[in-house]
């Protein structure tokens, strides 16, 4: 959380090059916006030459569609994603759902980003992930008991998965048992705004 905003991503993107090994990048909270281009271009050229890159945060960067622009620039696979408030929509689901790098996947992130529109492609891109991934959060996506059979299909086939949370969506407690009584060996986090 720096605030960097375009400027400083102009700033420091001629360091972030030099550090060939570096394996996580945490770029949340940092202003960056759709209107930014050079900036989300500018972090897609460093995702670009960090060959050794596993782990990247876009977190509270309402970037859109600058999500694609910069996966699309992973020269290796992610095991670790977190992309919460980032606003992609329905169409960059689709298209993450055909990137390669992010498809082995062991932490995810898709808070905050309404999702409940587009809830059949969510669950196909998380399960891109279905023989990796460990930890799966969901919060504020605005899910309902609409939501819940195909979250629940979706979980039962991801064998692997110890952790879920659902906190802060429209989820009533007896829908939240139903999870529970599903996944019994599964850590369900819920919070709630109250």
């Amino acid at each position: 959380m720096n605030g960097l905003e375009e400027e400083g991503i102009n700033v420091i993107s001629p360091v972030l090059l030099t550090l060939s090994n570096l394996t996580a990048l945490n770029l949340s909270y940092n202003g960056i916006t759709r209107h930014n281009t050079t900036a989300i271009q500018q972090i897609a050229n460093i995702c670009g030459k960090l060959k050794k890159l596993r782990k990247l945060d876009l977190t509270g960067n309402f970037i859109r569609s600058g999500v694609c622009t910069i996966l699309r620039h992973l020269q290796s696979p992610l095991t670790h994603l977190a992309l919460g408030g980032c606003g992609a929509r329905a169409s960059d689901l689709r298209e993450m759902c055909a990137m390669d790098t992010v498809q082995k996947l062991q932490y995810l992130k898709l808070d905050g980003s309404g999702f409940v529109s587009c809830i059949e492609l969510l669950c196909t891109f998380v399960l891109k992930s279905a023989a990796t991934l460990e930890y799966l959060s969901l919060e504020d996506n605005m899910f309902d008991s609409s939501s819940v059979a195909l979250l629940c299909q979706m979980i039962s086939q991801l064998p692997f998965l110890k952790t879920l949370s659902l906190s802060f969506n429209h989820l009533s407690p007896d829908e939240i048992r139903t999870f529970s009584k599903e996944f019994p060996a599964l850590h369900l986090i819920n919070r709630d705004w109250l």
